[in-house]
């Protein structure tokens, strides 16, 4: 608005003492486009500031969720971690047995049993058990020694 008090400050006088209207408003008229904002480009901005508000608050309010979503995300991955660990032990668990009754154990459960740490135990690309001959004679030399 300095540019309306400008022009208000340096009116002219007519020659009755009073402000020329007729300059003054045309002065007006041809700095109002300069400085000053149409209505239209006005409510627009309006608008788009709404939506871009109303956008926010939805991002927001999704946060808990996304939040929430990405906590059962690691639940689940945590879950499917798990499930694989238990399938390579049970794989383990029964290729040792068969490879323990096929050496000519008597109880290949009790052996597995004994073992308790199937993660020692490593398997090949035919996911059988690799140290099988010296996991015969570990476990053999431990009850022997019983």
């Amino acid at each position: 608005m300095k540019w309306l008090r400008q022009l208000i400050e340096g009116a002219r006088v007519n020659e009755d003492g009073r402000v020329d209207l007729e300059g003054l408003m045309k002065q007006i008229n041809e700095e109002f486009p300069r400085n000053a904002v149409p209505k239209s480009e006005f409510n627009q901005a309006k608008k788009k500031l709404k939506r871009a508000i109303a956008t926010i608050e939805v991002l927001e309010e999704s946060k808990s969720e996304n939040e929430m979503l990405l906590e059962i995300i690691k639940q689940q991955e945590a879950t499917i971690q798990k499930l694989r660990y238990d399938v390579i032990n049970t794989i383990k668990s029964y290729s040792l047995k068969k490879q323990l009754s096929k050496a000519g154990i008597l109880d290949p459960d009790y052996l597995v049993y004994r073992q308790r740490d199937l993660d020692g135990i490593p398997l090949d690309n035919k996911e059988k058990p690799m140290v099988i001959e010296e996991l015969i004679k570990s476990l053999k030399e431990e009850l022997d020694g019983k």
